[in-house]
């Protein structure tokens, strides 16, 4: 009976298959570990792609199993085991049960998974990692970039349990601050410290902070409360630290101190507009704004590493970077501040002077109409901006709720630098204000945009194309850099 009920949904399978239709075709697999090439086949069924379950595993160069009592399919990569059931959304992973929203399909004597969610769910337990590229309908395995893979928070009885997910056994460490910060230092780890930073572990963790050394990883979470006792395990299948969290005191933390970080030691400097985009050009010599924000950031970079900070340029020639882009550099490599660098213009030949911005609603039409001179770089980018287009004051307000953390610190940054361009350059003080700039959206850190002189005035334009001012400028921004990092690195003093 058991047999004949497996038959029938097989046949069930097959019959539901053909009634929503099928097509299939092969694509490429490359498995970068063993340099070897795989006919992969795959299925489509309606819009969604299904892949070989066998062809997959060849990919992956794992161990796969077939229960026909079961109807159930077992790949054994060493360092997990993954359970497939025939005609379930359902797979096993160790302890866990993962919900693949379609169904596994059973079609020419073959079982296909849904490609997309496999490929997801794989990438967050396999060694290695899994690319997708539909284009060219290719699918890679290769060395993990990453290998700290994912956070989850779970509110249990008497508090917490947060779980880092890791792709392979790491050694670590902790210490719980009087501040209240829970770091954990994961030896070996590579972190995706743009990705980490965006979890919402609330509310047991206030902020989470993310951080990529040399042989190294740290995550840092800042605890709710701080009288909470802290039970740190590691565990396998798949390997994972968890941190449960005991809040039966319910006693909460006071006193949050300001932003600080243990060093302030990477900058990240981007040159204004690039490549196609010249960004303003001035009336009487025709500079381009491209190429002053360029110069004045390599400046910059030069004077800062000869104090022995890391600085990285979103752009070292004339290239054009979309502007999502630059502070996902940023992110992606655990930037502590990140500098935009441009030159101001107006319609008017009038307007003179410095100023420096951070990311917040424009509190009036003059920084609203810097912040749109200085978005219009989006128009260049080949991506659909039809809904940047649309973004008013309000779409601007909600994309800053995520740099709350670091809005006064921008403030500050802000203040900082343009007190020291004030006393090396002989130029109108314009001071700080806020605004919608694109390209401070989604920095992860204090950021601000500095716009150095009025390429459109041709007093200040000519300052501009003079190595000597551009050299003042350039060690203004550095001493107001300086300042900052004096002011917010952490000392160890309370």
């Amino acid at each position: 009976m058991r047999i004949f009920r497996i038959n029938s949904i097989i046949w069930a399978i097959i019959i539901w298959a053909s009634i929503v239709g099928t097509s299939s075709a092969k694509i490429e697999g490359v498995n970068i570990f063993n340099h070897n090439k795989y006919n992969i086949e795959t299925i489509r069924i309606g819009n969604i792609t299904y892949i070989s379950l066998t062809d997959f595993n060849r990919l992956i160069n794992s161990r796969l199993k077939w229960d026909p009592f079961s109807a159930t399919a077992t790949i054994d990569a060493g360092e997990t085991i993954i359970k497939i059931t025939m005609y379930s959304p359902y797979v096993i992973v160790g302890d866990k049960v993962y919900n693949l929203i379609y169904r596994s399909v059973f079609q020419d004597g073959a079982l296909f998974v849904p490609l997309k969610e496999f490929v997801d769910l794989s990438n967050n337990i396999l060694s290695g990692e899994l690319i997708y590229y539909p284009d060219r309908k290719r699918l890679d395995y290769l060395p993990r970039l990453y290998n700290i893979l994912d956070l989850n928070s779970e509110q249990k009885t008497n508090g917490y349990l947060i779980t880092i997910f890791l792709s392979k056994t790491l050694k670590y460490d902790y210490i719980l601050t009087d501040e209240g910060w829970l770091n954990i230092t994961i030896y070996g780890g590579k972190v995706d410290t743009s990705k980490m930073v965006r979890y919402d572990l609330k509310p047991a963790v206030k902020s989470i902070l993310a951080y990529q050394f040399e042989k190294s990883a740290q995550l840092s979470f800042r605890l709710k409360n701080r009288k909470a006792s802290i039970t740190i395990n590691s565990r396998e299948n798949p390997d994972r630290i968890t941190v449960s969290i005991n809040t039966s005191t319910n006693a909460s933390l006071s006193a949050i101190p300001t932003w600080r970080k243990n060093k302030i030691e990477l900058i990240v400097i981007d040159p204004g507009h690039g490549g196609q985009d010249d960004g303003a050009v001035g009336r009487k010599y025709h500079t381009k704004e491209k190429d002053v924000a360029l110069d004045i950031s390599k400046r910059l970079a030069k004077i800062l590493k000869k104090k022995g900070l890391r600085v990285e340029l979103t752009r070292e020639k004339d290239v054009f970077i979309p502007l999502g882009e630059r502070t996902k550099f940023a992110n992606r490599i655990g930037a502590d501040l990140f500098v935009s660098i441009h030159a101001n213009a107006s319609p008017k030949a009038s307007p003179r002077g410095s100023e420096t911005f951070f990311l917040a609603r424009a509190k009036n039409d003059e920084a609203r109409a810097v912040a749109a001179l200085e978005n219009s770089a989006i128009r260049f980018e080949e991506t659909d901006n039809s809904a940047f287009n649309k973004k008013d004051d309000l779409s601007f307000i909600l994309m800053d709720i995520v740099q709350n953390e670091y809005l006064k610190e921008s403030s500050d940054l802000s203040e900082t630098i343009q007190r020291h361009i004030k006393r090396n350059v002989d130029i109108p003080d314009r001071g700080i204000d806020q605004a919608g700039f694109y390209v401070l959206n989604n920095a992860f850190m204090p950021a601000v945009l500095v716009e150095t002189a009025f390429i459109s005035n041709p007093k200040e334009e000519k300052l501009l194309r003079k190595s000597s001012f551009r050299q003042k400028m350039a060690e203004g921004i550095a001493a107001g850099i300086l300042d900052f990092k004096q002011k917010y690195q952490y000392s160890g003093k309370k």
